[in-house]
This record gives C-alpha cells, structure tokens and sequence, in this order.
C-alpha cells in the first residue's frame, strides 16, 4: 500500500472492555483478509498521528499486550480485500477498553470519552465480548449499570450492530456465547476466536452487508 487514507471516521469500530481481545482481532482479522502489511494511525488523546506502515507480525508485538491491556488510545487500521473484481477498503478504529468506573487516569478518560464519540461518528459498531468471562457471571448480561448492557442497548437502537463474543478456543467461551444469545435475542451475536481466526467469515459478510 503506498496511498496515505483521508482521516476522518472510521467505517467499523471495535468496542468492548479492557482485555477482551480488540486489538488482537483487528489485527488477525487484517491477516485473514491477505495483508501482511498494515496502514495503523495512533492518535494521543486530543489529536492525530501520521499513518505509518508496518508489517503484521511488528504490529501483533506493538499492539497487543502480552500480561495487561496496552492500548490507551484509538488505532485506526486499513484493510483493503477483494469483493469480486472490486478492491473495497475497510477501515477498523481499535478502541480503548471502556469500564463501569471512573478510571484515575486522566489521559485514560479522556481516550474513554473519545472512543465513545468515535462509537457514535462510525458507520458500524463490533461489540466484543469475553466468552469465558460471560460465562462466570451471565447475570450482568441484565445488570442495567454495566457497561457492556450500556453499549448494547445504544447499539440496538442505532443499528448496524454487531457482538463478537471472543475467545471461544478457552474453556467457557461457548458456553458464554450461548449465554449472550440467551440474554439479548434482538442482537446479532457472532461467536469468534481472534486468537485462532474463528468466525472470520460471519464478520466479513455482517461487514459486507453494512458498509
């Protein structure tokens, strides 16, 4: 890829609470669809960074934690694949985990607020979820103060809304997806794995039909 994209908002952007596994989907999900090099734009909390091109496997190092979540402000992600004789662009906004608290560090309510704006400005909304932490406490799939009930009640009135529960390789991860089916049946829920590429599919066309 040589151009440099138009900022602007992004066409998806990936949401969910810390660690549960949205940098490391945008990334493999890029990899799934043929790119071993990416455009990556990391914008500090009240401004933009350049875009830079950077292979997949310095990205997967960069990007995704190895012990606690890393990333503390929005990563925006190019992905370019092919629809029949067509070259579409996909752009993916890697979001900062969002909490029930408030967080003690400044820098980090403010990324949280503007990953909150950046919800609002894209054309689609990918709600992650922890299959096998769902699975541990179902119960605050109906808890009305909890912040992933929250991101799910205003992406079912906005539309172009979609949960990923990940981790479905761990144990407990489809028993967690069977429980977010159970307790939002109005949702379209798409079990995945980033780690493994599972689902892949059933996201690419969920995306297909939306942007």
């Amino acid at each position: 890829m040589s151009s440099t994209p138009v900022d602007g908002a992004a066409d998806a952007c990936v949401v969910g609470r810390p660690g549960v596994g949205k940098t490391l989907f945008v990334l493999r999900f890029a990899q799934w669809s043929g790119q071993r090099r990416l455009l990556v734009r990391q914008e500090s909390p009240g401004s933009s960074g350049g875009w830079v091109e950077v292979d997949l496997a310095t990205a997967v190092e960069r990007l995704v934690g190895t012990s606690t979540p890393t990333t503390r402000a929005l990563q925006h992600v190019e992905v370019p694949w092919r629809q029949g004789k067509r070259t579409l662009r996909l752009r993916l906004l890697d979001t900062v985990g969002l909490t029930d608290a408030i967080h003690p560090d400044p820098l980090l309510r403010r990324a949280m607020a503007e990953t909150l704006t950046a919800v609002m400005e894209s054309l689609v909304v990918l709600h992650v979820l922890d299959g096998p932490r769902i699975a541990q406490r179902p119960a605050r799939l109906l808890d009305e103060d909890d912040v992933d009930v929250q991101i799910s009640r205003y992406g079912q009135r906005r539309g172009r809304y979609a949960v990923l529960v990940n981790k479905l390789d761990r144990p407990g991860g489809r028993a967690g997806l069977e429980a977010v089916r159970r307790a939002w049946p109005q949702r379209i829920v798409l079990g995945i794995s980033a780690l493994e590429g599972w689902g892949f599919a059933s996201v690419r066309r969920f995306l297909q039909r939306r942007l």
